[in-house]
């Protein structure tokens, strides 16, 4: 009886306080949590809807600052001309010796001299040098255009290729050659440092780089030089004094000869820029090349394979 009347009497006291608005203390904790969440959800939406009222910035009000390249660097001009005058002088010699010096020959003897020439009944001297002329150039290609570089500079300075100075001494010699010679020169001194960010002319793995870079081309002009030394030399004493006769009186003659002398003296410096651009030693390409066009055919046949890059 004790406990049901105490039981009765702890249920009427919690109905009576339920009843009478009084709430125990857990739940008053809850519904004050629960309402301040309420209240967070508001305000979170009240902030998201005035963050979508804010105008942001167009695309079009950023602008992008583009970084100007540094100016290159001035040109040397006095030590340009000092490295383009060994070969900027002798072609302007070699030009006014031409126009000026050399002999007027008789009428229709340079003709009738290369007529006989193609017909092989010419003179045999000078129908060897005539013939090694026309080697050259092959030599000359495989030499330069490798080692040609196109120098890229912001300011666009000009930068010749080699190829159509190479091409135009098939018909003129050294006439087309040096002024490509004393310009390459004349850009690697006095702009050396642009001249370091260069591009290869002579790209590997193309076909006219294969060409130049093959042995078997190489061995072809060996025996195309022998075959012209021979030439010259099948008329023995008699065919020297018979080509100083022509050098005297012939313009071809003698245009032709200095010609061949003009190339013969450039090119030990371009066999050891070759072989500088090919990492080795620069001094045996330069002593071999002083034998007069054979030494630089023999230098082509020798020298190492050109790494393959990417340029």
């Amino acid at each position: 009886m004790m406990m049901l009347s105490g039981s009765a009497s702890f249920s009427s006291s919690q109905s009576s306080q339920c009843f009478n608005g009084s709430t125990p203390l857990k739940w008053k904790k809850k519904a004050s949590l629960l309402t301040g969440y309420n209240k967070s959800k508001h305000a979170h939406t009240r902030s998201t809807r005035s963050y979508a009222l804010i105008k942001l910035p167009s695309l079009s009000s950023f602008s992008v600052s583009k970084k100007t390249p540094p100016p290159p660097p001035p040109l040397d001009v006095a030590a340009g001309l000092r490295a383009a005058a060994p070969f900027a002088v002798p072609w302007a010699s070699l030009v006014a010796y031409a126009a000026l010096v050399a002999p007027t020959s008789p009428a229709g003897f340079d003709e009738n001299l290369v007529q006989q020439i193609i017909a092989q009944q010419g003179p045999p001297t000078f129908s060897g040098l005539f013939n090694v002329m026309g080697v050259w150039p092959a030599v000359y290609a495989s030499l330069l255009i490798p080692s040609a570089r196109i120098v890229q500079t912001d300011d666009k300075r000009f930068a010749p290729p080699a190829t159509p100075f190479v091409a135009a001494s098939v018909a003129f010699g050294a006439f087309a050659l040096l002024p490509y010679l004393a310009i390459t020169k004349f850009r690697e001194a006095a702009d050396g440092a642009v001249a370091d960010e260069a591009a290869w002319e002579g790209r590997t793995g193309g076909f006219v780089a294969k060409i130049l870079e093959s042995k078997i081309q190489a061995a072809l002009l060996v025996g195309a030089v022998a075959a012209c030394a021979y030439q010259a030399s099948s008329g023995g004493l008699a065919g020297v004094e018979e080509f100083k006769a022509m050098f005297a009186t012939s313009k071809l003659v003698n245009v032709t000869s200095c010609d061949c002398a003009t190339l013969s003296l450039c090119a030990p410096f371009w066999a050891a820029s070759d072989a500088r651009r090919r990492g080795v030693d620069a001094n045996w390409p330069f002593l071999l090349s002083l034998l007069p066009i054979m030494g630089p055919a023999v230098y082509l046949l020798l020298r190492p394979q050109l790494e393959t890059t990417a340029e």
